[in-house]
């Protein structure tokens, strides 16, 4: 069977298809967020804490922690659980260790941590933290390290205080009071600030599909109740724009706005957690709906090279893994087998390094082949 054409969409890379989506929610409101997490949540709970601690930096980094850090809002993990999910990007989270298991994707700075900034490594973290935040002193960002000995929080707060920022929070529960709270435990960022890829090897002989990539209404018999389903969501064009870039650079992509208006989505008004929750309920409901040419959505849109849509789905949306694992029930396949194949058939370098940093992000969250 013939193929068709590879998308542009193939030349995008990692650190393109991981930058926040063109089509941006609203940016929550810090101290609504705060306020409405604490209140779901409450306060620093009751431990033993440093009552004589007589404040300002530290060299002595394991030793029990005052209960507020001067500049600081205490907040506990489920609090800042919440915060994380409030606010999305719009909230830095720092932890200023060398631990690469922790909250998802935070940003690592030990020098920070060590005591006071001065000299190259004040310059250093001063430019670091200029970067991560775009240069707004008013973006919110949470710190944490170990545990409520751990000191290493407590100076990396009062070095951002004295930089200027002003919405600063404080977990000081640390790792272990977020992990004893149940919370999810994924990867920091690496020592470049990079988004972390786990190292995977390729399947050298991944599983393949009869027909790798189906023409349209190739299956007639049941093409026409699919279609007419697609329709009746308001995505009767949803697998063509699978297959097309943005208009011009900057702009959403199509298959965006498309499924944003499916969901009945208004990103004017709608905040990250809004947007998630309405694409979670559209998947949801029509997961045996989101077909292209008989195959599930994922898994077309690994086919046709849209990595911007895998990415989206998993670090904005945070479509459950299952989506991702769930077998195409024409040939077995989940999303990791059809990334595989496609790298497998790839030509050039840059391609494979595409559908392999794909393959990688999905095993980030825990995607699975059928074997």
């Amino acid at each position: 069977m013939k193929k068709k054409q590879a998308l542009p969409l193939l030349a995008l890379t990692l650190a393109a298809w991981l930058l926040p989506s063109a089509a941006q929610a609203k940016i929550p409101v810090f101290e609504k967020e705060l306020y409405s997490c604490q209140k779901a949540h409450g306060t620093a709970p009751k431990l033993p804490v440093a009552s004589a601690y007589p404040g300002g930096f530290t060299g002595k980094l394991s030793q029990l922690t005052p209960a507020e850090v001067p500049g600081a809002i205490t907040v506990n993990p489920k609090a800042a659980a919440c915060l994380v999910d409030a606010m999305g990007e719009e909230l830095i989270v720092l932890a200023p260790m060398e631990l690469h298991r922790g909250i998802d994707n935070a940003y690592l700075d030990p020098a920070s941590g060590l005591g006071e900034l001065k000299g190259e490594r004040l310059a250093s973290s001063r430019q670091f933290f200029e970067d991560i935040t775009a240069g707004r002193k008013s973006r919110p960002i949470l710190v944490y390290c170990h545990h409520t000995s751990c000191m290493m929080s407590y100076n990396a707060v009062l070095n951002l205080r004295a930089l200027g920022y002003e919405n600063l929070l404080w977990m000081r529960e640390g790792q272990d009071g977020w992990i004893q709270a149940g919370l999810p435990v994924g990867y920091s960022r690496d020592e470049d600030s990079n988004f972390y890829l786990p190292k995977v090897t390729m399947p050298q002989n991944p599983r393949k599909s009869d027909s790798d990539f189906p023409q349209p209404f190739g299956r007639e018999r049941d093409r026409e109740a699919e279609q007419a389903a697609l329709v009746k969501l308001g995505l009767g064009d949803l697998c063509d724009l699978l297959r097309r870039g943005p208009k011009k650079e900057g702009d959403p992509f199509p298959y965006e706005l498309a499924l944003y208006r499916a969901a009945g989505i208004d990103l004017e008004t709608d905040t990250p957690p809004v947007v998630r929750r309405k694409i979670g309920e559209l998947f949801e409901k029509n997961v045996s709906v989101l077909l292209c040419y008989g195959s599930p959505l994922l898994q077309m849109a690994a086919l046709a090279g849209n990595m911007q849509l895998l990415s989206q789905a998993l670090t904005e949306w945070r479509l459950p893994i299952r989506f991702f694992n769930r077998p195409d029930p024409q040939d077995n396949r989940t999303v990791l087998d059809v990334l595989a194949q496609r790298y497998k058939e790839a030509e050039g370098e840059n391609r494979k390094t595409v559908f392999a940093q794909g393959y990688a992000l999905v095993k980030r969250y825990g995607g699975k082949t059928s074997d």
